[in-house]
């Protein structure tokens, strides 16, 4: 009785294996197994799987070692030989419908969750921005006093462009000249200059360039 049921089943497994994409051999202490597809009429490799058999499994009858190869193949390759089902959703806004409550489910309602964090991590950095623009105004302006000279004051000008060094004194060349006078004061922050003398300068200077000026005792001895 048993032979007569190992006849039937290899009988069905060379059927299945002449009719499908599976070719399973065995060894004497291995198995191992070939998924083929056909292109242009040739059969081409797609999958190769082999293994070693326990010593138990090597005194198997060759029928059992084929269904072994055949369970062996099958489970490691079951993502290939079993079928799986596709859903299609189409509609005239298909991004619309999958972020509606319905169809929110898994990865979808993580990916809606993420998106609903990362504007509202958005809104709070631009909070954060506009918190540090105003913190960073607010420590310059206590150190930073705008200069506001009136006409008739004496300043010194900054030597132009800064950093400019005269070749006859090197590193301890002057960073200001004058003094001059202020004899205009215009809107911007702007004056116009006249040289001691009473020559008026052509156009107007930048506040931030200029500096009051003091007498100092070598003036006075002059």
């Amino acid at each position: 009785m048993r032979a007569e049921i190992l006849e039937e089943v290899k009988k069905e497994i060379e059927k299945m294996l002449a009719a499908g994409f599976i070719r399973a051999m065995q060894a004497d202490t291995s198995i191992a197994s070939v998924v083929v597809q056909l292109y242009d009429g040739v059969e081409k490799v797609v999958f190769y799987l082999s293994r070693r058999m326990l010593d138990a499994e090597t005194r198997y009858p060759e029928v059992e070692k084929l269904c072994l190869c055949l369970f062996f193949t099958c489970t490691k390759l079951h993502h290939i030989l079993l079928t799986a089902e596709i859903i299609v959703i189409c509609k005239s806004d298909v991004v619309k419908h999958m972020l509606s409550a319905p169809v929110l489910k898994g990865r979808l309602a993580l990916m809606s969750d993420t998106i609903e964090d990362a504007t509202e991590l958005r809104l709070w950095s631009l909070e954060k921005i506009k918190e540090n623009k105003a913190r960073v105004a607010r420590a310059y302006n206590k150190k930073v006093r705008p200069k506001e000279f009136q006409v008739g004051d004496l300043v010194w000008e900054a030597v132009l462009p800064l950093g400019t060094r005269d070749k006859a004194y090197g590193k301890w060349s002057p960073n200001w000249h004058g003094p001059y006078k202020v004899i205009q004061a215009l809107k911007g922050n702007a004056y116009m200059l006249e040289e001691l003398s009473g020559e008026k300068f052509p156009v107007a200077v930048n506040g931030q360039h200029l500096k009051k000026y003091f007498p100092s005792m070598w003036d006075d001895g002059q």
